[in-house]
């Protein structure tokens, strides 16, 4: 992130655009297709036989433009089936979960969209296959938990929001407004906490935030991206040697204690980004500077994660997100190992980093992704390790900030884009939306950046 836009406790937004996640064993059925006036139905057919011997759920998305009402249907019945969703005036995606069951594992089941009211400019279907393979000789699950609701751990290309933390909501259905889209997906900030009571009881979870009311609301298609640090601050400034402490378990108990407060207050399927940006020397819980220091970071990150996850009702997705050009570390020497990593995340704005002279240009966006830690490399990184990438921050920044940015740039945002498109397994991006900090927010005082973006995520 940018130097003026370091170390902020920040607080949400959300992803309203449809996952591409497709699994072995069911077919993938998206297709935008125009659709006639109101009244029209679009269908799709899966196996449930398939659906049985893959794990037991199925979750179908529809995307539609423009129309007041849809209602699904289902030949034959199945368990767990969402019978009606309302559509509104923007982009609205609902998911509905079929569990197959023995009196439908072995029929072709249709599943289809009716539309009505006005005429619809699009439709998107989609489905997608949930849940673990069973044992021999046992039943598929009634409901499969669904790990990080719409931000998977692999090709979901969610878009994700940070609107702020005081006043979250409002900003969120601004941004909704101004994209046309709806988020489902919003990051906040659990950082800079001094004591070990905040940090495993954080304030995005306590009723007041409102993180919890809207999740509730739709629990199987929002997500929250949560930044934690690896420790509070007053144990990191007493303590030099924490990060070989917390290697060694001495943290496990307080990671404990928040898993737990997470799950109860119903955040048990959050994105955790923990540590983020750790190679900037602006974090407290930075990698450190010498090898012994970093490789203790990285075995601080895996120890908490497993002490996290082995949480009941924990289906935490742990980000592990550097900052681009930070610290001129090599990546592999503070990487905690894939079992504790599940997405590989680079924080790029176009600021904070030797780039291309102005004016803006394709070329600029290029400059920006080709410097070390930047999109270009970590997206190498994620891939050589088998791991989807993400953004977790990013946007346009003012163009007389300290460090310049490009102002209402649309090259950049259309090159971020164009780079998420292409990558095959990418989890989800998150536009910082706080209006603070010299970063630019998707509105009308930023045309070219919102029409940019509309234009590579709406």
């Amino acid at each position: 992130m940018p130097a003026t836009a370091r170390n902020r406790s920040k607080g949400a937004a959300r992803c309203g655009r449809l996952a591409a996640m497709l699994l072995a064993s069911v077919s993938s059925f998206a297709a935008a297709v125009a659709l006639p006036p109101g009244g029209a139905v679009a269908a799709q057919r899966v196996s449930t036989r398939d659906v049985r011997a893959s794990g037991g759920v199925v979750r179908f998305r529809a995307v539609v433009r423009n129309a007041r009402r849809c209602t699904w249907t289902s030949k034959p019945p199945l368990v767990g089936f969402d019978a009606t969703v309302h559509c509104h005036s923007g982009l609205v995606a609902r998911a509905a979960r079929i569990s197959a069951n023995p009196s439908t594992a072995s029929r072709t089941v249709v599943v289809a969209l009716a539309v009505h009211g006005v005429r619809p400019t699009a439709h998107r279907w989609q489905v997608e296959q949930s849940g673990t393979p069973p044992r021999a000789g046992s039943t598929a699950p009634a409901v499969a938990p669904a790990r990080g609701g719409p931000v998977s751990g692999g090709d979901s290309k969610t878009p994700c929001i940070y609107a702020g933390s005081a006043d979250w909501l409002a900003r969120l259905a601004s941004a909704d407004l101004a994209t046309g889209l709806t988020f489902g997906c919003v990051e906040a900030f659990a950082t800079g906490v001094a004591s070990w009571s905040d940090w495993a009881d954080p304030w995005v979870i306590h009723p007041s935030a409102g993180y919890g009311r809207w999740l509730a609301a739709d629990p199987g298609g929002r997500t929250v991206v949560l930044t934690v640090d690896l420790a509070p601050t007053g144990e990191i400034t007493t303590d030099p040697s924490w990060r070989s402490v917390c290697a060694q378990g001495a943290f496990a108990g307080y990671a404990t204690q928040l898993a737990e407060n997470l799950v109860a207050a119903g955040f048990g399927g959050s994105v955790i980004r923990l540590g983020a940006e750790m190679n900037g020397t602006w974090v407290t819980d930075f990698i450190g500077t010498t090898s012994a220091d970093q490789r203790s970071w990285a075995q601080c990150f895996a120890a908490t994660v497993s002490t996290m996850r082995a949480v009941p009702g924990a289906h935490f997705l742990f980000d592990w997100n550097v900052a681009a050009c930070g610290e001129a570390a090599p990546l592999a020497s503070y990487y905690p190992g894939n079992a504790a990593v599940d997405i590989v995340g680079v924080d790029a704005y176009d600021a904070g980093c030797p780039s291309a002279p102005p004016p803006a240009s394709t070329a600029t966006f290029a400059s920006i992704a080709a410097n070390p830690e930047g999109l270009d490399a970590v997206a190498a990184f994620a891939a050589t390790n088998g791991k989807p990438m993400s953004i977790p921050e990013w946007a346009t920044t003012a163009s007389n900030g300290a460090p310049a940015g490009y102002g209402d740039d649309p090259f950049y945002v259309a090159g971020v884009g164009r780079f998420v498109a292409a990558s095959p397994d990418f989890a989800f991006q998150s536009w910082y939306d706080a209006g603070d900090k010299g970063v630019l927010q998707l509105g009308p005082a930023n045309p070219q950046s919102l029409a940019a973006y509309v234009q590579a995520f709406g």
